[in-house]
């Protein structure tokens, strides 16, 4: 299975973001986005989920044209969205936030029961509201809730912003496990190091198009990318 996007331009307002741009994610694969505030890595999501729509090019996956269809049904395919801020309901339960990613699970594996088994916090905090978790522990009910959706893609968006560093790598650990048992994942992230420890493949963003794409193996050291992302990190 493959989530593909071939030669997508798009914008907001007749201002162009994204300028011709190919990517693909296959089952059982991290591809990291990298690239500087403004480059354009959330409008990616955004393209893919609908939310934005290209003026050029064709977004498929598994071979079906998404570009056409409306953002409520994208999801019902398998294509599971973290947002950026993790963008939960804070006065609901951790419970009731995950079951609105149930009420839109294809079925499958991912259950209440599984998310809690895979995020033990999670169990512990089922009748607490969300808006009263750690910043970490939030991040996990986002990953969560996905996750409750039963997707074959998963899209996050800055997973790791404002996590301590232990709870970064328990969050990178769970994202390279989900990636080992066949689910694709489409990872946007400015933290170049802790991208590189699960990534497959490194794509990097600058003004809407690809500057660098290429195998980890391919990064000689998280150094050499820092000329197209401006900052170290």
């Amino acid at each position: 299975m493959r989530l593909v996007l071939e030669r997508v331009s798009c914008g907001y307002g007749g201002a162009p973001v994204l300028r011709d741009l190919s990517l693909q994610v296959r089952s059982g694969e991290v591809v990291c986005l990298l690239g500087r505030n403004g480059a354009g890595k959330t409008t990616v999501l955004k393209a893919i989920l609908g939310l934005v729509r290209p003026v050029t090019g064709r977004i498929a996956l598994d071979g079906q044209a998404l570009t056409r269809l409306p953002p409520y049904r994208i999801p019902l395919l398998g294509l599971g969205y973290v947002p950026q801020g993790r963008r939960l309901f804070p006065e609901l339960t951790v419970e009731e936030n995950l079951r609105l990613g149930l009420r839109l699970s294809r079925g499958g594996p991912w259950t209440l029961a599984r998310v809690c088994e895979l995020f033990p916090v999670i169990g512990e905090r089922l009748r607490q509201p969300a808006g009263l978790l750690s910043g970490g522990e939030q991040q996990m009910v986002a990953i969560a809730r996905a996750l409750c959706t039963n997707p074959r893609f998963l899209l996050l968006d800055e997973p790791l912003e404002g996590l301590m560093p232990l709870v970064a790598q328990r969050v990178l650990a769970t994202l390279g496990s989900l990636a080992r048992e066949g689910m694709g994942l489409l990872l946007v992230e400015q933290k170049v190091k802790a991208a590189l420890a699960v990534a497959d493949t490194v794509l990097v963003l600058e003004a809407g198009r690809l500057c660098f794409a290429g195998s980890r193996q391919e990064v000689p050291r998280p150094e050499a990318l820092i000329p197209y992302l401006g900052a170290r990190r």
